[in-house]
């Protein structure tokens, strides 16, 4: 079933958000309709923790098929005051 959602999900653009980090420098997170991604380390911050981001969806991850693959096109801005 995850593996059926991954592959529906290749080739568009979701909002992920990121929850931790993979181990190689990149993060995993997950899409509203609860896809698992990760993107590589060039995603552009420090830490992802927290963020959201669209992401480009390009394929099943080869180190595990029950999750996609991507990379993310743009970060959502946070919000301007916390408690929203």
């Amino acid at each position: 079933m995850r593996r059926d959602r991954v592959l529906r999900a290749v080739g568009d653009e979701r909002l992920v958000l990121f929850e931790a980090p993979d181990g190689a420098g990149g993060w995993i997170g997950h899409c509203e309709d609860m896809v698992t991604v990760r993107v590589g380390a060039g995603a552009g911050a420090a830490s992802l923790e927290g963020e959201i981001a669209r992401v480009a969806i390009d394929g099943p991850d080869p180190d595990d098929r029950a999750r996609a693959i991507g990379h993310a096109l743009a970060l959502l801005p946070r919000p301007l005051f916390a408690g929203a």
